[in-house]
């Protein structure tokens, strides 16, 4: 053993600061853990292993098999289980972090060097690995990937500060709300970044050493990592290159070339679990792992080729801009004005470690922009790229204030260097109440409502976000075994043909509103659920609170009511259901409305209209009622009215009230605090959830900002480049579809583009909450206008709606009422 190789007190001390990473990191994990089920796929992956599955594409073999051991661990629920797994390689991939950061920046010249006397200096023999290092053509110490360390008797406070930079590193990824989200619920994407970080920490520890023990375990990491997703494939090429770069004389070498290639390929004999276990039928199997095609199927997920680089060279500043948006959501601007001093300290001290990452984070990020809609998640290698380079740039200034320890002694070194680690104390600090505030029982909750409500042998149509915490139930804990639940996938009226297979037959429920039965059936809201009704309902179910006397100007009738809750926070929902009969038929237009700390005007969005309601029909809607943030904490009464929207008239009752009290609330202090100045100065609230705070509009080369005084002016067939500012307010439990339409006075668009945020890149909600408390993302909207558009004043607005039931979100004005569902942000003048 030589002295490249020999564990060293400095490496020993590297593993133990990597192992209290660990501990710290996965403490932090714990503190945020996802206390139970997920959505979507999170939920799929909370079951799938515990059940030994088949996971969809590309079927996670790996991650089925080792998450399986975590799913029998005697702690906790199984979905929580499946949570720590994911808490656990998170701070595996921190603490391999600080070790792949510690191997780029290490040197010999670790501080401030005392004088040449002669003394505390240690000298080692040459040995055989030093020799041929010397002699090999590709070796430099002045342009190596990472040059060794030479022997130095440092003092502790040394010690301290050249480990500054991969602390840096380490705690700015691990509190970075990408990683950190989803490092606290079951993924796939957290595994991704392990072996990311993992490959590319084996590389250059064998660049480093020679030792071909490393090559041949970073083989193996290869071949593991993609048993895990093909995605890694991209990091291959790059890696190929870094190794012919370091040591060309490989190829020249066919014995090495043939250990290599085994241990890369007897990983991927992991793939072997998916058609040995589809014998047995398990869960999501696809029928055909038997052939060669169907096993292609699963593993290259070529049913998703459709989405390979499906955009054009035109899109691409777009899609590079929604990356540098997100990137800035991870890092704060000291961080990332780090990553740039590290990549020009990278490109002068370790220009071959600039180049693999380089490459990887490229081919990467143009793999991923250019097919991947939610992007958020298979950022986080490339994230983890970034964390590198800041690492760099700390290393970067920690060299340059080495300087001042001549001038100012070395605790100025000392002090300068330590302060670079207030930047991970400080976005610590700032994610720790968002993400935290993110987690909930809320999936939980909802699954277990759904099977006390539902009658047996009832039929439940899902999405897929909503089918897996009610498969999980009943797969792991076998709660309601006699209810079918389907999750539907997209398609030409999927719900409504799931649901007319069923109807007539059994009982029916929906998981979620969808216009497309509403349109031919009744819904009747149960609990979470809608109960699809074949016939108009004209004797009224049971209710929780029956009313008398309550009939609005000799209109409408509210039987009663049903309320989740009395008690309720500031910024929470209250979920209200009324029900409602008219004694004749209603030509105008009615609709509720409540008061609560606030008044509560509902939209007409996604209802059954008056004029739609049959003579003597129960009419059962179902009304979310947010209290609004800078409510008062205290105790409230519920009242209801009625109002006409045709004529603006509020209905009375037989003793002259425009309202009936149901019952009394009690508000209490929001989790969450949002400042007045916020408030005030939006443009709009949509559902105390987000904050419209700025719109942008560019017409060819002139910008105007809302609200502008002075109309854009665009000419048919042009596009309208409109910036759409958002402020999230608290964590949004659904994914919404931004619109933005150009419109004229009739409301007929002229001009229209609905997307989720960020191109959907950055959906607001995708299984687990993307937008946190705080965040703010500037979301470009290219809004194309019609080239028939005649010739006119025409008005701008934005909104928000649901992407799966297509409810629109209700507007609350400065006051704190509930208004409307749409921001008319100002007016466009269209010219010929």
């Amino acid at each position: 053993m030589n002295k490249w190789t020999r564990a060293t007190p400095i490496r020993q001390a590297d593993t133990l600061i990597a192992l209290a990473l660990f501990a710290a990191s996965l403490t932090l994990y714990l503190l945020t853990l996802a206390p139970s089920l997920c959505q979507g796929d999170a939920g799929e992956f909370q079951t799938i292993p515990y059940l030994l599955g088949i996971a969809h594409p590309t079927g996670y073999p790996l991650y089925t098999l080792t998450g399986k051991l975590f799913s029998l661990l005697p702690l906790g629920s199984v979905a929580w289980r499946l949570n720590l797994f994911s808490a656990c390689l998170g701070a595996t991939t921190v603490a391999l972090l600080y070790l792949l950061v510690r191997q780029i920046t290490a040197s010999g010249k670790a501080g401030p060097q005392p004088a040449a006397s002669g003394k505390g200096t240690v000298h080692s023999a040459p040995t055989r690995t030093a020799e041929r290092r010397a002699e090999s053509p590709s070796y430099s110490a002045t342009d190596a990937a990472c040059p060794p360390t030479e022997p130095h008797r440092s003092t502790p406070d040394e010690d301290v500060v050249t480990r500054v930079p991969a602390l840096l590193a380490a705690g700015l990824f691990t509190t970075s709300t990408a990683f950190w989200q989803h490092a606290i619920f079951a993924n796939v994407r957290v595994p991704t970044a392990l072996f990311a970080t993992l490959t590319l920490l084996l590389l250059l520890r064998w660049a480093r050493t020679r030792d071909d023990r490393w090559l041949i375990a970073f083989a193996v990491a290869c071949g593991f990592s993609l048993t895990h997703h093909n995605s890694l494939l991209l990091t291959l090429p790059p890696y190929a290159l870094f190794v012919l770069l370091v040591e060309p004389r490989l190829l020249r070498r066919p014995r090495r070339l043939v250990t290599l290639l085994v241990a890369f390929l007897l990983p991927l004999l992991t793939y072997l679990y998916l058609p040995l276990r589809a014998r047995s039928h398990p869960p999501f199997d696809p029928g055909n792992l038997n052939t060669l095609n169907g096993f292609l199927d699963l593993v290259l997920a070529r049913g998703l080729s459709y989405n390979l680089f499906r955009y054009s060279w035109a899109d691409q500043p777009r899609l590079w801009g929604s990356f540098i948006t997100l990137l800035r959501l991870q890092f704060n601007p000291l961080a990332l004005a780090l990553a740039v001093i590290g990549i020009g300290w990278l490109a002068r001290r370790r220009p071959r470690v600039l180049l693999v990452t380089g490459l990887v984070a490229l081919l990467e990020l143009a793999y991923i922009l250019n097919t991947i809609s939610d992007i958020h998640g298979y950022l986080l290698p490339v994230f983890m790229l970034v964390a590198v380079w800041i690492g760099a740039g700390g290393q970067a200034v920690v060299s340059g204030l080495r300087g001042l320890a001549q001038k100012r002694g070395r605790r100025a070194w000392t002090q300068g260097s330590m302060l670079l680690l207030l930047l991970p104390l400080w976005t610590l600090t700032a994610n720790f109440a968002p993400v935290k505030a993110a987690t909930s029982r809320a999936e939980e909750t909802f699954a277990r409502q759904v099977f006390e409500v539902v009658e047996e042998d009832a039929y439940v149509a899902c999405d897929w976000g909503t089918y897996t915490p009610l498969w999980h139930l009943q797969q792991v804990e076998h709660v309601r075994p006699d209810v079918q639940v389907e999750a539907i996938w997209p398609g030409d009226n999927p719900f409504l043909a799931a649901v007319e297979q069923h109807l007539g037959t059994r009982p029916v429920y929906l998981t979620l509103y969808k216009r497309e039965v509403a349109e031919r059936y009744r819904l009747l809201p149960v609990g979470p659920v809608y109960r699809v009704l074949p016939e108009p309902l004209f004797t009224a179910p049971e209710m929780q609170h029956t009313l008398a006397g309550a009939t609005f100007g000799q209109e409408i009738t509210l039987l009663g009511y049903d309320l989740d809750r009395t008690v309720v926070r500031v910024g929470e929902s209250l979920r209200l259901t009324l029900y409602m009969q008219a004694a004749h038929q209603l030509d105008e237009y009615f609709m509720p409305t409540a008061h609560l700390t606030h008044a509560y005007r509902f939209t007409t969005d996604s209802r059954l209209l008056t004029p739609q309601w049959l003579p003597g029909e129960v009419v059962v809607e179902r009304f979310d009622m947010t209290v609004p943030f800078g409510a008062q904490p205290g105790e409230y009464p519920l009242e209801v009215g009625m109002v006409n929207l045709s004529q603006g008239q509020d209905l009375t009752l037989p003793d002259g009230r425009t309202t009936i009290q149901l019952t009394t609330v009690r508000v209490e202090p929001g989790r969450l605090q949002v400042s007045d100045r916020a408030l005030q100065t939006a443009l709009g609230n949509f559902d105390q959830k987000l904050l419209l705070t700025g719109v942008r509009a560019r017409s060819g080369w002139r910008t105007y900002t809302a609200p502008w005084s002075e109309p854009p002016v665009v000419r048919p067939g042009e596009t309208l480049h409109v910036t759409l500012y958002w402020q999230c307010l608290q964590p949004v439990r659904e994914s919404y579809t931004v619109f933005v339409h150009l419109i004229d006075a009739a409301n007929h668009p002229w001009g229209q583009k609905d997307n989720p945020p960020l191109n959907a890149s950055f959906p607001t909600f995708y299984f687990v909450p993307r937008w946190l408390p705080g965040q703010k993302v500037a979301d470009p909207f290219p809004l194309p206008v019609d080239p028939a558009t005649p010739p006119g004043e025409y008005w701008l607005e934005v909104g928000l709606y649901s992407t799966e039931s297509l409810r629109r979100v209700p507007v609350f004005n400065r006051e704190g009422d509930l208004v409307t569902d749409r921001i008319i942000v100002g007016s466009v003048r269209v010219e010929k």
